[in-house]
């Protein structure tokens, strides 16, 4: 190229620059090509359809990975008649191996009681807790063998069960030893935040930190977990517009301020929503807003938020987060009520978000059929994928697979 086309084209790039500031643009950052593409498949999982519908049982359909193959699976849980908590296992290529193994008690239990899908005990298979039922001292679990079977235990947790029963559950790993534990918030009065610290093996050590030194004043009714200032350890976001943050100090109690000068990116255990990451910069972030209307606050470690507002499309919609594109961040997944009827939305690292129109075919139909939809990775890729269960009369599974081109 001669210096003086270069400096001709170097001339052109400059004019679209200045047009780009002066002009006034949607606040959306758009691609004409993030390169993903969806392998669609529709098989049969026999028996599994029809108890994921039953008109008499309703059973709760909950997401985990159950044998530990970095693939997501599917549980069945809550139905009174039943003895058994049963499990669809991924083969990875749209096909699903089910288990039903007695549990005795425990699925009597899981009917008058709030499940908590996470993993227990560290040893990477997602386990089930049971809390919130009336008159209980204790805090169920069933741990996963892997193999469709599970292991019961009935831990004693004394009063926290009692405070359990009318107030509002988070699990995350407040001590960072690689367990899941409980936390409660919402008790009228309350100026602490209980914690069961599960030990791995049933048991649970139950600790109840003060929260008024925070100047937290009256019942707190909405939280959001995450690892707000990087230092391994779960906190709690507190309140309707996450104003003040509560950081675990790793033992049961909180603090106003935890600053940590160098974030780890230390893997969490499986919890019952992956933690949002929008930067990588080691803090967990949060998303709110609703439809195409979206809000992002970026943690600034020391309980404050970097906040962008934006909007990606007008009308009502339900969305999902996933990581659709295997980058590390959060992604965004709308259902939508009119063209395009299923939409992503890529994070970019820097608060924006670069969108792509899926291309749903029946799939979308199936999308407003269906009970549950799941956004989990179905064949451990790392990609995000789409899963339907419970439309009517259905008998099978279908899975929407990502792909990058």
């Amino acid at each position: 190229m001669s210096k003086k086309s270069a400096k001709k084209r170097k001339n052109i790039t400059i004019i679209l620059v200045v047009i780009l500031g002066i002009c006034t643009f949607p606040r959306m950052l758009f691609a004409q090509n993030p390169g993903l593409s969806w392998d669609i498949t529709n098989k049969n999982i026999g028996q599994f359809a029809d108890w994921a519908v039953s008109s008499t049982s309703h059973p709760e359909r909950i997401v985990g990975d159950f044998n530990g193959d970095g693939r997501s699976d599917i549980a069945l849980l809550g139905t009174p008649s039943w003895a058994s908590v049963p499990l669809a296992f991924s083969d990875g290529s749209g096909g699903f191996d089910v288990f039903n193994n007695h549990i005795g008690q425990f699925a009597t239990w899981a009917t008058v009681s709030v499940s908590l899908v996470a993993d227990f005990n560290g040893d990477g298979l997602t386990d089930i807790a049971l809390s919130g039922a009336p008159n209980w001292a204790t805090m169920p679990i069933a741990f996963s063998d892997g193999s469709g079977g599970w292991n019961v235990t009935n831990g004693h947790v004394g009063e926290f069960a009692i405070w359990a029963e009318q107030n509002r559950k988070f699990v995350g790993d407040f001590n960072g030893d690689g367990m899941a534990d409980v936390a409660l918030t919402g008790g009228v009065g309350w100026t602490t935040i209980p914690i069961a610290l599960s030990d791995g093996n049933g048991g649970w050590n139950i600790t109840n930190g003060q929260v008024s030194h925070l100047g937290i004043s009256g019942e707190i009714k909405h939280a959001r977990v995450g690892d707000f200032n990087g230092d391994g350890l779960d906190d709690l976001a507190l309140g309707s517009n996450e104003k003040l943050v509560a950081f675990s100090d790793g033992s049961g109690g909180w603090l106003k301020e935890k600053l940590v000068a160098n974030p780890v990116s230390k893997k969490q255990p499986i919890l019952p929503t992956p933690r949002i990451n929008l930067n990588n910069d080691g803090r967990s972030d949060l998303i709110g807003g609703y439809g195409g209307n979206i809000t992002v606050k970026m943690a600034d470690g020391m309980g404050g938020w970097q906040v962008f507002s934006h909007v990606i499309f007008s009308g009502r919609a339900s969305r999902q987060v996933g990581d659709f594109n295997n980058d590390g961040l959060s992604d965004l997944i709308f259902f939508r009520d009119k063209p395009p009827h299923l939409l992503i939305a890529l994070a970019d690292g820097t608060g924006k978000w670069i969108k792509q129109a899926f291309p749903a075919g029946k799939f979308h139909s199936w999308t407003t059929q269906t009970g549950t939809r799941f956004v989990r990775d179905f064949n451990g890729d790392g990609f995000d994928d789409v899963g339907l269960i419970g439309g009517s009369e259905w008998t099978t599974l279908p899975v929407a697979f990502t792909t990058a081109n």
